[in-house]
This record gives C-alpha cells, structure tokens and sequence, in this order.
C-alpha cells in the first residue's frame, strides 16, 4: 500500500503518535517543559513524563506480577506472536517497520492537537519523543521506514529552519477508481477526499518533533531555542487545572474542551450547535484534565485523579448532576457479601427543576410535556398528580447500589448479573410515596394483574414483568456478535421494587426479598463490617459526592470467566451458554482485536487472583467543576 493509503483522516494522528511512543529513549533533560513548547491554541495534550521510570514503577506493581507469571505465559506467547505477525502482514507499512525497531519506550513522550490561530482550517497534530542512548537504533528505525516509503512513490524534501534539517515525506497522487482499487465504481478513495498529504520530522539533539504542518513544528523548534511568544504553560486554566490534579505527574491529560466546542460548532448554519450548546449549559464547561501516578505508594497501584473545570456557576447538565458531598450510609439491608459498592448523594428535586428549565431554553412545550399530571393518584375521583408532586418530592438525596459476582450458570447470563444486585433510594415522604409508586405500578408496570404484587413481612413487593413489558418476544434478541453461531437466548429476570420507612428498594425479586429479610433479622451481617469494604473505604474522604468501592478479585474473576466462554461462543460451542448485556463489557474492551487473543489459553482465575486488589473512586462537586480520583490498591499482604 502506498503511503498516502497511511495517512489519510483520523490515520495521521495515530500514525505519529505511535512513531513517537514506541521509537523514544531516555534523555533530552535540555528540552523545556512540554507546554512550554506547544502554541496556546493546544486543545489536547498527553504526556508521559518518562517512560523508563514509568516503566521501573510498573514493575513494583502487582499487575506486573501478574504479567511475569509462569501461568499467564502461554496465553502471552501466543499474543505476542499473533501482534508480530498481524503487523508483519498489515497494509501499512509504517506499523510493520515500528513493530520490528526493536526499542522500548524510555523518555518524555508527548502528543498534541493544535487548532490554527487563524480559527479555520484544519488542527495540526505533534509529537515530541526523547530518544537518548536509543538515538542511532531508532534513526535506523526510522530511515527504513523513510527509504520504504519514498519506494512506494512519496515524495521526500528537506528544509532547514533555524539551523535544525526537517524531513517531509509527501504523498503521491490519489490513484484513480478502477476495476482493481477494491472501490465500488465511481466511490472516492480517502486519499481522493483529502488530497496528498505529509508528515514532517526532526531531531533537536535527542528529541524528535514530528507532525502534519510546519507551522506547529516550527514554533517548538522555536521555543526549544528559547523563542518567546505565547504557549499552553501561559494558560491559567491549564497551570490551575494541572495542579489540581497533581501531585503525581507519571502521565499528564489535558482536554480544553471549550476551545473544542467552539471549533464544532462554528460551521452549524444559524448557530444551531451552539444554541444546543448553550441550552443544556455547557457553554461555560472549560476543560478537562487528569493525572495519573503509578506505584507512589506502597499500597496503591496507581491514582488517577481528574478534574473537569466549570467556570462560573453550574448550569443545565451540570447542575443535574450537582453531587452532594455527605457520609456515605450503607443499607443495613446490603448483603455482607457484596463484591462491589456505588453511592451517589444528589439533589433530585433540583435536578428535576434544572431539567424543566433547560427543557423550557428548548421549548416551553417539552417543560409543560414533562409537568402534566398523568400519575393517577387517584382515578376514580379523577385525581392525577405530576411526576414532580408525586415523585420527586417525596425521594430521599442518596442512592445506593450493591452486586455480587454470581457463581452459577454463564457469566454472560444478563439474568444472574441481575439477580445479584440491589438499589436502594432514600425516601423522604414514605406514604405519598407509596401511594404514587403504587399507583404508577398498577396503571402501568402491572396492567392490573393482581399477582404482580405480593406482601412479606409488612411490605408490598411490587413486581414488573419486563419481558412483557416490552414486548414479549422483542427481548429475546441478543446481543448482536460477530464470533460465530448464535446461543441460546438470555432469560431476563423478573424486576421488583418495595418501599420501606428509609428505602425505595429495587432489583431482581430474589434480591428485593433478601433485602426485607435481612431488614427482619437482627443477626445478619452488613457490608460495611467486610474487611475488603472497610479497607477501600478508608482509601477516600469522609465526606463526597459519589463513590465506588470495588473488589477487584472478584470483578476480575467474572471478567475473565466471561472472556473464556466468549472464547468458547467464537469457536462455536455455545452449550448452556447465554449472552446478554453483561459480555458488553469484554466486547468493548477487546474491540478490533479480532484474532489476537486466545482467551482458552487463560489460567484458571484461581491461579492469578493473588495480583488482583481493590479499586475506590469518588467524586466531588467544587466551586470550579467537579473533581474525581480513581484508586487501584494493591492486594493485601
């Protein structure tokens, strides 16, 4: 394939970002600080500091335990000899070259998007790599892949600026569309849509600048010589959100998502975008940005910690989702064998108001849709209330959920996923509350079946048939896959709701029934005596907005029992297996990996669950935005 076959669309990007992190070395300590070379019209930067000492901290980790273990060697061997020859055998060139350069990553490895000054035209992407001692094998590397290229008909030319020599290599003319171009007759090619294009590169010292337009390439040259001008580390927003979000810098994050915005929507005609935009209120969402530190504590693989910047006060989505910091409460009614753990502490009646004022910026006609009184409280007197009256105001502020991995059936069984897993809403008003949700329920959930409720123990069991709900045979369709023949189809498990003095309790039956006899039972365990639950709840602060608490163990047991039987359902033996919502998961992870993995290859989990600890997160709602901090902790010792 050609080179201009390489570098079309989105391609580019990617290209130079992984000519950059597989081809860097140590080094380049005279090179200033990364924002201090990239223009002020930056909308994303990624950085590794460095990644030797990246790398040196992963070996202290848990999870490169997990990596050397004899027991995950086959499945690894095989992996590694699949990726080589994948490469070896891919149309672009630059991939197969990369592949075989035979280098590690071990220095600053930087990407960016840069938006024109003039405000049209097209972003320019660069990267910035420190190659030290790894300077002539990765030169080689890289005149290979030049000389390979200029072969399949690029064009390569040099200029000087500032006393520094950079490479362009050109694209050749799109071909045109014939019987052989594997292109329907008369479908334009990428390279027909977007012309030749280029990738310019060059060395300052050890430090390769590389990137699709010479303007951006010059200005760090520029700046690396000590030329002033204004750069991204002049921002205030980017200086005030990188500290934020530090101490640890291993990896940096910064998205200014405004400047992104802006950029989207300046082509809508009639400012429509922006009007969108601005309605849902999130005209004034400044930026995003995280940083992540590896292995700085003994206990802790790593924490990422972001911060999603807001300037001025929280409007529309924003304000919806305006957390409350408080104590988190468990449910006394959780099981104590959970396996993971979420809390959210919001304000529902000002979510539902913030809704209806950014329904009515929209069109008043939505926000008197979504006021009608259609709950009937009482129909026979031809009382109706609102959702608001009838609802929203009689809930609690905080929301629970707890699950367990379920050990019984399939892994990719939606229905046992289900059935282990209970949410719980705080109740502000327990009989206007009851009388609604009642209400809502035999109108609608049940359509006046009788024995769809049930009492026990001094509450109403609620139940609500989703299959019929929604049609029947419509929720027997699965997922749709792409790994061989189809399995047999999920059972969904029928969902049921009560409502306690304290709780509106949600979940599978099975589950609901459980949390109204561990409410009755005065010598049932809670959660919150588990030591796994203690030990990560001791990982965040007192007081926050949200929080998910999690045992990795067991999260990665189902996981990786999931990725066995999709490996199974690939080959074609699906016997009592089922596949649902639940295999979403490892089928977004693993997407385009088509062929790669050899799932069957696995060890039983049981030989690798000592290298899977705990993960806590939580968020908090701030004056500038919201900020959030993702724990891994390391298995206990």
């Amino acid at each position: 394939m050609k080179l201009h076959g390489m570098l079309t669309g989105q391609r580019r990007l990617w290209v130079v970002m992984v000519l950059a992190a597989v081809l860097c070395g140590t080094g380049g300590a005279a090179v200033p600080k990364t924002a201090q070379l990239l223009p002020s019209k930056t909308v994303f930067l990624v950085e590794v500091e460095n990644f030797q000492t990246l790398w040196d901290q992963f070996k202290r980790t848990s999870f490169y335990g997990l990596y050397m273990d004899p027991a995950m060697k086959p499945f690894l061997d095989d992996f590694h000899t699949k990726r080589k020859d994948k490469a070896s055998k891919a149309d672009n060139e630059i991939v197969q070259m990369i592949f075989g350069a035979g280098t590690l990553p071990s220095g600053r490895v930087a990407g960016a998007v840069v938006l024109p000054e003039s405000g049209t035209g097209e972003p320019a992407f660069v990267v910035l790599a420190e190659w030290g001692d790894k300077l002539a094998t990765a030169r080689e590397a890289i005149e290979k892949m030049v000389s390979q290229a200029v072969d399949d008909g690029a064009r390569k030319s040099r200029q000087e600026y500032r006393g520094v020599e950079v490479t362009t290599i050109t694209t050749v003319d799109a071909p045109q569309v014939g019987s052989g171009s594997g292109a329907a007759a008369g479908q334009e090619t990428d390279a027909e849509a977007s012309g030749p294009e280029s990738v310019s590169y060059c060395f300052v010292g050890d430090c390769l600048i590389a990137g699709d337009q010479m303007p951006v390439i010059e200005f760090v040259i520029a700046h690396i010589q000590g030329a002033g001008g204004s750069t991204l580390a002049q921002s205030d927003d980017y200086r005030s959100a990188m500290k934020a979000v530090g101490p640890d810098h291993d990896a940096d994050l910064y998205l200014n998502i405004r400047e992104m915005v802006r950029m989207l929507t300046a082509e809508s005609q009639g400012g429509q975008a922006m009007m969108i935009v601005e309605n849902l209120g999130l005209d004034n969402v400044v930026s995003l940005a995280g940083a992540l530190g590896v292995a700085r504590q003994a206990d802790r693989t790593s924490a990422l910690r972001l911060l999603l910047k807001v300037d001025g006060a929280k409007r529309g989505i924003c304000r919806m989702l305006d957390i409350k910091s408080s104590p988190l409460q468990v449910p006394k009614f959780f099981p104590a064998d959970a396996t993971s753990v979420f809390f959210l502490s919001l304000d529902v009646k000002q979510a539902f108001d913030e809704l209806i004022a950014t329904l009515n910026r929209f069109s008043p006609q939505y926000a008197a849709i979504a006021q009608m009184p259609f709950i009937p409280i009482d129909p026979q007197n031809g009382l109706f209330g609102d959702i608001k009256s009838a609802i929203i105001d009689n809930l609690g502020t905080d929301l629970a959920m707890a699950g367990k991995v379920s050990k019984s059936g399939s892994a990719l069984d939606p229905a046992a996923t289900l059935s282990e897993m209970v949410v719980a809403m705080t109740v502000g008003n327990r009989p206007m509350l009851e009388k609604s949700l009642s209400a809502v329920h035999a109108m609608m959930l049940s359509k006046g079946n009788p024995e769809m409720r049930r009492e026990l123990l001094g509450h109403t069991i609620y139940r609500i048939d989703l299959l019929s709900l929604m049609g029947g045979g419509e929720m027997e369709q699965t997922m749709p896959m792409t790994m061989g023949a189809e399995p047999p189809a999920p059972q969904i498990p029928t969902l049921a709701f009560t409502i306690t003095d304290s709780h509106v309790i949600v979940g599978s039956e099975a589950s609901v029934e459980r949390a109204i006899r561990a409410m009755a039972g005065a010598d049932a365990g809670t959660l919150d005596s588990a030591a796994w639950y203690r030990r990560a709840r001791a990982a965040i602060p007192a007081m926050v907005g949200l929080a998910g608490l999690s045992d990795a163990a067991a999260a990665g047991e189902h996981m990786w029992q999931q990725l066995r039987e999709m490996d199974a359902l690939a080959k074609g033996d699906h016997s009592e297996l089922q596949l649902g919502m639940s295999s979403a998961g490892p089928q977004i992870l693993f997407a385009g990996s088509e062929g790669l993995f050899d799932f069957s290859l696995l060890p039983e989990f049981d030989k690798v669950r000592k290298y899977f600890g705990l993960t806590a997160a939580y968020g908090i709602s701030r004056q500038d935005g919201f900020f959030f901090e993702v724990k891994v902790l390391e298995p206990a010792r």
